[in-house]
């Protein structure tokens, strides 16, 4: 378990992880921006681990993301990674929005996002990734996010998992601050 700035990181079990933090700004309106926008503005805080990333918003509920990560482990032999992902929006009574994460596999996906994919790249093991926006009010949001690696899929090393772990938290760090910080 990790907690700092009222962000807290648990996991659950092998390869299973949760995130709890609250979104917290007295300056706008947070349940009118969470929407797939915050999704590239999550991909754009953090330009240091991705290579590219492309979201293609289909419509109001769903959109395809493609994030290619930076070859961070590239002097260990480690393949570069990439996520390919179909989000689905969901509102449950104005007060609950998730967004649901589904791995999309790379045969699957259109022409027009396929070729941006490096040669060697593999595909990062997400086996779930749930995030359940919870609008306590118009200034404040609990945020839960639930990711699930399969580890039967591509073995990672422990440490290469725990990386992951910290790029995931770092990321939605970044974005937490960036909102609570617009005035």
């Amino acid at each position: 378990m990790s907690m700092n700035n009222n962000f807290q990181m648990n996991n659950v079990a092998n390869g299973e992880y949760n995130m709890h933090f609250n979104l917290e700004n007295n300056n706008i309106k947070l349940d009118n921006i969470i929407d797939f926008h915050l999704i590239k503005l999550l991909y754009d805080l953090n330009q240091d681990i991705y290579e590219k990333i492309d979201l293609k918003i289909v419509n109001d509920t769903q959109a395809i993301l493609l994030a290619i990560n930076k070859h961070l482990f590239q002097d260990l032999g480690i393949s570069q990674k990439y996520s390919c992902l179909k989000i689905t929006k969901k509102i449950q009574d104005t007060k609950k929005i998730i967004f649901d994460l589904q791995t999309i596999k790379t045969n699957s996906i259109e022409h027009s996002m396929s070729h941006l994919i490096p040669e060697k790249a593999e595909q990062l093991p997400i086996e779930q990734f749930i995030i359940v926006c919870n609008v306590i009010n118009q200034h404040k949001i609990n945020t839960i996010i639930d990711f699930k690696l399969n580890t039967n899929i591509i073995e990672l090393p422990d440490f290469i998992e725990n990386v992951l772990c910290k790029i995931f938290m770092k990321m939605f760090k970044r974005v937490k601050q960036f909102i609570e910080n617009i005035q």
